[in-house]
């Protein structure tokens, strides 16, 4: 069994064959001696056989993801704002209100001690006036009368004055 090889037939591992460029009928023309004129479709059988258009894969995918990406973009900022024109939230918090309760005994001093509360006696006296218009006017030729009863809760005695309002 011997077989005989030729050098075109070797070839480097992992290496690929150089990519053959086509030729121009015209370029053929001009570096070979004028050829014989005959039209390339001049077979009638031929004519009714459409032509192959080939595309770059490359340039389709790469239209596709530009596509892609300027899709999910858009659905984003759409989802950003309606969600900042719809989503407002108004929050009302109600606290819980309980009466304490004490159940504890605390003694004052009038002086201050180091682990006792200190109190103070404090007189507040408040006076106050007010002007208010009369709303109506009626004659009298009578004084009033009638019975005024005065209550105080404070000890001690109060003077009050005769012909006083």
């Amino acid at each position: 069994m011997s077989q005989k090889w030729n050098l075109q037939d070797i070839r480097p591992a992992g290496q690929s064959r150089p990519k053959r460029r086509p030729i121009n009928t015209q370029q053929k023309r001009s570096r070979k001696a004028p050829a014989k004129t005959h039209q390339i479709n001049s077979n009638p059988d031929l004519e009714h056989i459409p032509s192959i258009q080939i595309e770059n894969g490359n340039n389709k995918k790469r239209k596709n993801l530009i596509g892609a990406l300027a899709i999910g973009a858009s659905v984003i900022g759409l989802a950003l704002f309606f969600s900042s024109a719809f989503g407002k939230t108004e929050l009302t918090i109600y606290p819980e209100f309980r009466d304490p309760t004490i159940s504890a005994e605390f003694t004052a001093f009038p002086q201050a001690t180091d682990d006792g509360l200190r109190y103070e006696v404090m007189t507040i006296e408040e006076t106050s006036e007010s002007q208010v218009q009369a709303s109506g006017k009626i004659e009298v030729e009578e004084q009033a009368s009638g019975i005024v009863e005065i209550k105080k809760s404070t000890p001690g005695a109060e003077r009050l004055i005769k012909n006083t309002r």
